[in-house]
């Protein structure tokens, strides 16, 4: 069979500025940073181990030092504040989805803590990892958390929107916590949170704005079609978070929705000089210096849904 690979040309277009190896990093080689790329986004697809890689992949002890090294450096998460981050939005919609933790995700080494440390809690329903997110009007999510599946949720959900602009904050009975919701007024943030069966005062909310709360369901959903988010095979907490951004950073560049821009280049006198790229946020000062030093007319502007 095959190998299926999953990144388009487009959307390498995006990612590959952001990854260790360019010229401007002494001491990384980056020739196969795009097949390596696409061998973590086979492991959360399919969910299987290391060392069920196709052959064309290359080494799977080389796939699991590269990602292992890019998490401790950071490289996930500086994908994550490129291209999914956002410091104002419409809608802060909060909710919760469980996971449960395969066998194979369990046994971390002392060092790294107990399975508390590893946001693994023991229920009902076994070993699960509660995944705690949120996402904006659009559906897209921008920030998470993992916990304990036994934990709950709201004591996170301040923290989790915590330095974000907002005009609402949704979420379904299990927000509705006081200590929570006078934290989001206090804020200014509109509380769209039913109120529990329970509350002697029920409180009024406005029932039109809580129908959009499906958006992060939907996210939920698109996450967990991956079996490597479905299911927890990542013993430690760290390396199952950076699947899960590799996940939302391939999910928001296949549909061209992302913090990055395009840049688009043009000389009135000669269509020839028209040319178009992306640029990633933390270049674009330095690629404004140039244009203008170059007497070049550009402009910003929002890649195409």
């Amino acid at each position: 069979m095959p190998t299926r690979f999953h990144l388009s040309r487009r959307q390498w277009k995006k990612i590959a500025p952001l990854l260790p190896g360019k010229d401007t990093d002494p001491g990384y080689t980056a020739h196969d940073n795009r097949l390596d790329l696409e061998a973590m986004i086979t492991i959360a697809r399919e969910g299987h181990t290391w060392r069920g890689f196709d052959e064309d992949f290359g080494k799977w002890g080389s796939i699991y030092q590269r990602m292992y090294r890019w998490e401790q450096e950071g490289v996930f998460q500086h994908l994550f504040e490129q291209l999914i981050a956002k410091r104002g939005v419409g809608s802060l919609i909060v909710d919760g989805t469980i996971v449960s933790v395969h066998q194979d995700g369990t046994g971390a080494r002392k060092a790294y803590g107990g399975p508390e440390a590893q946001a693994i809690g023991q229920s009902r329903g076994g070993r699960t990892t509660k995944i705690i997110a949120v996402c904006d009007e659009q559906g897209y999510v921008f920030n998470l958390f993992i916990v304990p599946g036994n934990h709950n949720e709201s004591p996170y959900a301040a923290k989790l929107t915590e330095g974000i602009e907002a005009e609402n904050f949704i979420g379904d009975k299990a927000y509705d916590s006081d200590t929570l919701l006078d934290i989001i007024a206090e804020r200014g943030i509109e509380r769209v949170v039913p109120p529990r069966s329970n509350r002697l005062i029920q409180r009024s909310y406005d029932e039109e704005k809580y129908k959009t709360r499906h958006l992060i369901e939907n996210a939920f959903q698109k996450m967990k079609k991956f079996r490597g988010v479905a299911t927890r095979y990542k013993k430690t907490g760290r390396m199952y978070v950076a699947l899960i951004i590799l996940i939302l950073v391939y999910l928001v560049t296949k549909i061209g929705k992302s913090a990055l821009r395009e840049v688009r280049i043009w000389r009135p006198d000669s269509a020839r000089d028209h040319r178009e790229l992306y640029v990633p946020r933390h270049l674009r000062e330095e690629y404004e210096r140039s244009l203008i030093q170059h007497r070049a007319d550009f402009k910003w502007f929002a890649p195409p849904n």
